[in-house]
């Protein structure tokens, strides 16, 4: 087999094919990394582009989260509220008596002229009607929730007339307790009683 020409040879490496190649070489690394750079700078563009659009996002996301919880808070504060409503619809009646049962204040001449009409609906004839001293809280009483005071009432009348005298200020609306009940037969008229009481009023402190 007969060899190339060495002359072909040395034509061929001085041939500008030959030249071509290192400047494609470099061409194409020249486009490679304008791809590259170019890459990068939209990332680098596009990050600061998203971001305000992704901190913004997740600032709604917990905006909406804390409406929602609020809302529900709302929600169950007005069904409170609303069960209240029936809750007092079902007792208004019934707070006058309550609050009246358990005065805010002694309420002294309302006790007297309570006591005052119980006789007359009894139809006992009213001696008298005595009230005492307010007890004062002391640093001991402190803690009571309440306060009290004394009074007296005596009268006269038939004996059925007089237990009915006695029941009705046992059940009154005010609270009060009593302490004491004396029942004496009047000398000089038969089936008089005389009846000597005393109670103790209370009002809140």
């Amino acid at each position: 087999m007969q060899l190339p020409n060495n002359k072909i040879i040395q034509n061929l490496r001085q041939s500008k094919y030959l030249e071509l190649f290192p400047n494609l070489k470099e061409e194409k690394a020249q486009k490679f990394t304008s791809v590259i750079l170019t890459f990068i700078a939209l990332s680098f563009f596009a990050l600061f582009a998203i971001n305000p659009t992704i901190s913004t996002i997740l600032r709604l996301r917990r905006e909406l989260a804390d409406n929602q919880l609020t809302q529900e808070q709302l929600t169950q504060k007005i069904n409170n509220l609303s069960s209240l409503g029936k809750q007092y619809q079902q007792i208004e009646t019934d707070i006058p008596y309550v609050l009246g049962s358990l005065p805010q204040d002694p309420q002294i001449s309302l006790l007297v002229a309570h006591l005052q009409s119980i006789a007359k609906d009894a139809s006992v004839t009213l001696i008298g009607i005595q009230t005492f001293e307010v007890e004062i809280t002391t640093p001991k009483t402190a803690q009571k929730k309440y306060s009290s005071y004394s009074f007296s009432l005596s009268s006269e009348g038939d004996y059925n007339n007089t237990l009915k005298l006695i029941d009705s200020i046992s059940t009154m609306q005010r609270v009060v307790s009593l302490d004491l009940i004396g029942l004496n037969r009047k000398a000089d008229q038969s089936g008089i009683i005389q009846l000597s009481l005393k109670g103790t009023a209370y009002f809140k402190n």
